[in-house]
């Protein structure tokens, strides 16, 4: 086995002092084994312009950077749900001067939403929520946030059970250079088809010299395929984004040997294998939209990426072909089955929900996606400070207001209206509908009918009104009427909803 890093890597060049270009944007990924470029299995080019401008000592702003990192991802997605977790989930930056970060060691996305509440009858939940990972977070705004204050993360426990497993560690800094750090250890994470052992991640972004920069390191100590079919020792993702005084864009996924049914295999074979493995597995695992993407490098001027390691089961053409027209035609039944299940227990609501996302899946749309490792970092000159507000002009001199004539009233002047509306309820649980009538109109029979206003002017001295007062005391009573009706609509709006909102109520909790 060759000695040495052995590297998948794209970047653009560091010079001293930034002129204006076209930025690149490419998706290759080449081999590197002692400096030597010995093979490339991806590549792909795109040249957009650089939106940071070039560097001037005498007009330079702090302007933002960001870097994020992953040592491990599992989720699931189907329409608007989007469910899974996530190991070792790093993030650093700074804005101006105030420098933020956050580390996870476990990210629990929305189950503790969907488990981690008291469920419908009144039951615990189904997860502990004292249990739950805690949030460490830091912000240079913030009193102590320079100091590192490490926190360990376990499986949550079920029920009214402590917590499971550990899952590993978790700390952040931020300091008012600016600056910001967040890193995690993890314990192993493997699900057969792509696991990662020992993982570790770190992110880091800082403003120094006029040199804006953000890094995201994830590091293991093996990545596995299929089990250990192909392992990866050492592996390493790596982005770093520079900008100002030195410029600097540039990613790499590296690792320093590799094994195939555990025999040791020089770089080009083990890229061959890994290919060979992509192309077996998609053709194989077509029919249920399987694919096996490796990791790439995507650097796009100020901000690169380099992609995880990832299996994912997307949109099955076998499941859109037969599952999902079957599924069509027992909806009734399914339909049927719910209401029965909600019926003799309306805890079972979350089981059907994910149940529903499963065959949502199986039926040709959504994904089921495993990640591991993966980083990104960017920075932006962005220009945050805020003007000092001016000083207003000290007032001018004005003439005096002229008096406003008072507007008498004649003795039959009486200014009536009255507003009254009707809710007509919903079929087949739409909302209902309301409808508003200025003056005295018969209510629909059968059908609520309700005066919101009904209210007459006062009446003013008589006195003699000429055409201008008139349209004046007119516009008032335009205005009133107007307001009163806007706040009569709100309250049926308000009616309404609530009445539809209670209807619904009443049918989730079915005794």
């Amino acid at each position: 086995m060759p000695q040495g890093n052995t590297s998948l890597r794209a970047h653009t060049p560091k010079r001293k002092v930034r002129g204006k270009r076209l930025g690149v944007a490419t998706a290759s990924l080449a081999l590197v084994v002692g400096g030597t470029v010995s093979s490339t299995f991806a590549g792909a080019q795109t040249n957009t312009p650089s939106n940071i401008a070039p560097y001037d000592a005498n007009n330079f702003h702090n302007g933002e950077a960001s870097a994020s990192g992953e040592t491990f991802r599992f989720n699931i997605t189907q329409g608007n749900a989007d469910i899974g977790l996530s190991y070792g989930s790093v993030m650093s930056g700074y804005r101006d001067i105030t420098g933020r970060s956050n580390a996870n060691a476990l990210d629990l996305g929305v189950f503790p939403t969907l488990f981690g509440v008291e469920q419908c009858d009144g039951s615990p939940p189904i997860l502990n929520p004292s249990t739950f990972p805690p949030k460490t977070v830091a912000n240079s705004n913030e009193a102590g946030s320079e100091i590192a204050k490490p926190a360990e993360a376990f499986m949550p426990g079920y029920g009214q059970e402590p917590h499971g497993d550990r899952v590993g560690s978790q700390v952040a800094t931020a300091t008012k250079q600016p600056s910001s750090m967040a890193a995690t250890a993890s314990e192993d994470a493997d699900m057969f088809f792509v696991g990662i052992i020992g993982g570790k991640s770190e992110a880091t972004s800082s403003l120094k010299d006029h040199v804006r920069e953000a890094r995201a390191v994830v590091t293991a100590k093996q990545l596995k395929i299929l089990g250990g079919l192909i392992t990866f020792e050492n592996p390493k993702w790596e982005a770093v984004a520079k900008s100002g005084k030195v410029t600097d864009v540039s990613g790499s996924f590296t690792f320093t040997s590799a094994t195939t049914f555990g025999i040791p295999r020089t770089a080009e074979e083990v890229l061959m294998d890994l290919n060979e493995l992509k192309y077996n597995i998609e053709q194989i695992l077509g029919p249920l939209g399987a694919k096996l993407e490796l990791p790439t490098v995507i650097v796009t001027d100020n901000k690169v990426k380099v992609t995880p390691m990832s299996f994912k089961l997307k949109d099955p053409p076998f499941g859109a072909e037969l599952i999902k027209p079957f599924l069509q035609n027992i909806q009734p039944l399914r339909e049927q089955y719910v209401n029965d299940q909600l019926a003799a227990d309306c805890k079972s609501e979350t089981d059907l929900m994910m149940a529903d996302i499963v065959l949502g899946i199986l039926s040709g749309s959504g994904s089921a996606e495993i990640h591991t490792g993966g980083a990104e970092a960017w920075t932006d000159d962005t220009d945050f400070s805020v003007p000092p507000v001016a000083e207003l002009p000290p007032l001018a001199a004005q003439a005096p207001t002229p008096a406003v004539e008072s507007i008498p009233a004649t003795p039959d002047s009486d200014y009536t209206y009255d507003l009254e509306s009707t809710y007509i309820p919903g079929t087949d649980g739409t909302f209902g509908t309301t409808e508003f009538d200025m003056g005295d109109t018969a209510a629909p029979t059968n059908v609520a009918k309700k005066t919101v206003v009904n209210k007459k002017a006062k009446t003013q001295p008589a006195g003699p009104i000429n055409g201008t007062q008139a349209a004046v005391a007119k516009t008032k009573a335009g205005t009133a009427a107007v307001a009163v009706g806007l706040a009569g609509l709100l309250g049926a709006i308000g009616l309404t909803f609530g009445e539809h909102l209670r209807e619904r109520r009443t049918r989730r909790r079915i005794p």
